[in-house]
């Protein structure tokens, strides 16, 4: 393995430990490595170089604050979604259920109200 690739490993590391899920990194890694390319006359691995693409593709700590926001907003979207169906599911269900109580409850009122009328049709 050579020294770059060492400090992109540790530099995935230190990306997926402050919560940036690893296509992300994946995607970042790509930059980093265009950048580095660009910067490096030689194509080989320069210390001052590697600091330099780091530079330029940013702070990491602030990368990984905006990716975790736009993986939060991702998360919260996906939860609104599944609520928002779950919702719309237990309201058809529940509009059906409570269409069939109704009717059960119509029907049972409807024999029962044909019972009192023969009760009373009886004893008079």
């Amino acid at each position: 393995m050579s020294d770059l690739d060492s400090e992109i490993e540790l530099w995935q590391d230190s990306m997926i430990r402050r919560g940036v899920n690893t296509d992300s990194v994946e995607e970042l890694e790509r930059h980093l490595r265009d950048s580095f390319g660009a910067l490096a006359s030689s194509g080989e691995y320069d210390a001052d170089t590697w600091r330099e693409a780091l530079d330029e593709l940013g702070d990491s700590e602030e990368i990984a604050h905006e990716f975790l926001k736009v993986q939060d907003l991702e998360r919260s979207q996906r939860f609104i979604r599944l609520a928002t169906t779950l919702s719309t599911f237990g309201l058809i269900v529940g509009s059906l259920y409570g269409g069939y109580a109704v009717a059960l409850v119509y029907s049972d009122s409807q024999a029962s109200h044909r019972k009192m009328k023969k009760g009373l049709e009886d004893i008079l």
